[in-house]
């Protein structure tokens, strides 16, 4: 983390077929919640996480995470 920010936070992340399989988004989280907490809980392999490649989250309050294998995502609904 950077000057409080977390160095995986993206301005701009763009989904394409290369990295599709290995990112997700997430919403329903607080909007104070910052971008290195939803690091720290996506990586938690308990919760079923793995490494991330980066984030950004939305004006919308939703955050596109992507991983750097697409074996990170093991996420139940």
């Amino acid at each position: 983390m950077e000057g409080g920010k977390c160095l995986l936070e993206k301005e701009d992340v763009v989904i394409d077929k290369t990295n599709a399989a290995r990112s997700v988004s997430v919403s329903g989280f607080p909007r104070e919640t910052t971008a290195n907490e939803l690091v720290i809980h996506f990586q938690k392999r308990k919760h079923g996480g793995g490494d991330i490649e980066c984030i950004h989250i939305t004006d919308k309050g939703v955050a596109v995470i992507v991983f750097d294998e697409p074996a990170g995502i093991e996420f139940e609904v």
